[in-house]
């Protein structure tokens, strides 16, 4: 018997199909996440990228007033 009165080919048939829910569940939420972490490190990139170009301006602006004031 599998589990209280049912046969136990039910029972297995039924862990059988909650087995591969469980597993495909598994691989849906594995991609989702490898897909999330491409995401932030694209982000990440970007937001690095963007401070860069910031401080740069802000370095070239920096300098332009010394330039001012020194003459």
């Amino acid at each position: 018997m599998g589990y209280g009165n049912t046969p136990s080919s039910v029972y297995k048939r039924e862990m059988g199909h909650r087995r591969m829910a469980h597993d495909q569940e598994t691989r849906r939420l594995f991609s989702k996440i490898q897909e999330l972490e491409r995401k932030n490190q694209a982000a990440r990139a970007s937001v690095k990228g963007k401070k860069l170009s910031q401080t740069k301006t802000d370095l070239k602006t920096f300098f332009e007033v010394m330039e001012r004031i020194r003459t």
